[in-house]
């Protein structure tokens, strides 16, 4: 299993190793490596079917799956008949879906963890409205910084003094409203839940 072929060498050597674990050791990359980075193009062995294969490029510009239009070609010079070939092992595409079917995603979130409520200085989040989230997110990361929140935050006195009188399209002026109830925890009234 996870065994590729450098369609130039014809060196066979396993696959790298899975994010699980599991997988192979990289010796078809070392292989590469070895060879001066001259023939990236190896085929996983075991998806090889009329129709196509598992086609990957080690090299820099690429790195990636690809399509290799002369890959009955390149197989036949290694008595490889793509024509009679049978797929006998998961294509990437199949790995990838199964790891992402059997992921435990509660592993990443809170999911039936008791969570304490932290509200007050730096504990403030914002409302999210529709998709607002990613917004949000970008605000809490900036004002994270603290030449964000030096520029924002610790001068909103000097920036609501020399606001325009409709600061609603103002960015300083609502860029510092920001700031400062992320950042000192003053807020307005929390929402009712």
């Amino acid at each position: 299993e996870n065994l590729w072929l450098n369609l130039s060498t014809g060196h066979i050597g396993s696959g790298r190793k899975f994010a699980d674990g599991s997988g192979g050791n990289g010796s078809a990359l070392r292989h590469y490596e070895a060879t001066g980075r001259k023939y990236p193009l190896v085929v996983k062995l075991g998806t090889i079917t009329p129709a196509g294969a598992d086609v990957y490029s080690y090299a820099a510009d690429e790195d990636e799956m690809v399509t290799d239009p002369k890959l009955a070609g390149h197989l036949a010079h290694w008595g490889i008949n793509m024509m009679q070939m049978e797929k006998t092992a998961k294509t990437m595409a199949e790995l990838e879906i199964d790891m992402n079917v059997a992921y435990e995603f509660s592993a990443l979130t809170e999911a039936g963890a008791r969570l304490t409520q932290l509200s007050g200085p730096g504990h403030v989040g914002l409302v999210n409205l529709g998709n607002s989230c990613y917004m949000n997110s970008v605000l809490q990361v900036l004002f994270s910084l603290p030449e964000v929140l030096q520029r924002y935050a610790h001068a909103a006195s000097a920036i609501f003094e020399s606001a325009p009188a409709d600061a609603a399209g103002d960015l300083p002026t609502q860029m510092a409203k920001v700031g400062l109830a992320l950042s000192s925890g003053k807020t307005g009234k929390p929402p009712a839940h």
